[in-house]
C-alpha cells in the first residue's frame, strides 16, 4: 500500500511539473514577456501540450514582431495611451516629428505630446471619444521639443477588453495640411 501511494505521488508530480511550468509561462506571455518556452522531453500527451505551446508561443513572437514592424513603418503618427493617460506606445513618426526620443514619452501624461488647446484626448473629445469609441479628423496641435507646434488631423479608437471596458486609446495623426 505505502508503495503505491509513493507511486501514485511521484506520477502527480511528474504530471503537474510540465503543467505548473506551463501555467507559469501563460501569465509571463499574458503579461507580454513573448517567447516562453517550456520543456518538451515526453512523448506522450503533456509532450504534445508543450509542443502545442511552444509553437503557439513562437507564432505570437512572429506576428507581434510583425505587428511592431507595421506600426513603426507608417509614416503617420501613432500613439496608444493608457486609461491613465499615460503614453504606452509611441512611433518612429511621433519621434521624427517631436525631435523626442520613445523614452522621453513613454510613460508622461499624452498632454505633454500635444499643445493645450490642441489635444483630442482630453475633456469634451475624450468623452466623445470614449462614449462612441473613435472619432475622425479632430484637429490637434502636436507639441515639438524645439518649441512651437505642428497641426494634425487624428483619428483615435477605444480598446476595450473582453468584457468591454476600455483600456487603452489608439491615436493616428496625419499632417500635411494647415491647421
Amino acid at each position: 500500500m505505502a508503495c503505491g501511494a509513493a507511486a501514485a505521488l511521484a506520477l502527480g508530480r511528474e504530471l503537474a511539473q510540465p503543467l505548473e511550468a506551463m501555467s507559469e509561462a501563460a501569465v509571463k506571455i499574458r503579461l507580454g514577456e513573448y517567447g516562453i518556452l517550456v520543456p518538451s522531453s515526453s512523448l506522450d500527451e503533456l509532450g504534445s501540450l508543450a509542443d502545442a505551446f511552444n509553437a503557439m508561443s513562437r507564432a505570437l513572437v512572429e506576428t507581434t514582431g510583425m505587428l511592431e514592424e507595421v506600426v513603426e513603418s507608417l509614416v503617420s503618427l501613432v500613439v496608444v495611451v493608457d486609461s491613465a493617460g499615460r503614453m504606452r506606445r509611441v512611433n518612429r513618426a511621433v519621434c521624427g516629428l517631436t525631435g523626442n526620443e520613445p523614452e522621453e514619452l513613454i510613460g508622461k501624461p499624452v498632454e505633454s505630446l500635444f499643445e493645450a488647446a490642441g489635444n483630442p484626448l482630453q475633456g469634451d473629445t475624450l468623452g466623445r471619444l470614449l462614449l462612441h469609441g473613435s472619432l475622425r479628423g479632430e484637429p490637434a496641435r502636436l507639441r515639438l521639443k524645439s518649441g512651437g507646434g505642428l497641426p494634425l488631423l487624428i483619428d483615435a479608437s477605444v480598446v476595450r477588453d473582453a468584457d468591454g471596458r476600455p483600456y487603452a486609446v489608439v491615436a493616428v495623426g496625419r499632417t500635411g495640411f494647415e491647421g
